[in-house]
């Protein structure tokens, strides 16, 4: 029998995704309204927007998961963070971004 030989070329990783860390943003204490990501002062998980948590700060300078230090931050308040590292997918489209 007949055949061709076809040439496969290896498979193309896709590029890296870049990874998008919030700066850290001190609004107040107690929160006058519902914390977005790395927002605070927080002091519980219902101080936070959505399905957002409060990350509770052990000692000074800690990192808060997701969010980059930086801008207003004294370094000891606690801020609403994404548990899963980026935000839930909206329902439906949207117009702006959902973060």
């Amino acid at each position: 029998f007949c055949y061709r030989e076809i040439s496969i070329s290896p498979s193309i990783s896709p590029p890296p995704t870049k990874f998008i860390s919030h700066k850290l943003k001190f609004v107040s204490n107690p929160p006058r309204r519902p914390l977005g990501i790395c927002e605070g002062d927080c002091d519980n998980d219902d101080d936070c927007t959505g399905q957002l948590k409060c990350f509770q700060r052990n000692k000074r300078l800690q990192p808060v998961p997701g969010c980059s230090s930086g801008g207003d931050d004294d370094n000891t308040s606690d801020y609403c963070y994404n548990e899963y590292g980026t935000l839930p997918p909206t329902s439906y489209p949207t117009t702006k971004p959902s973060s």
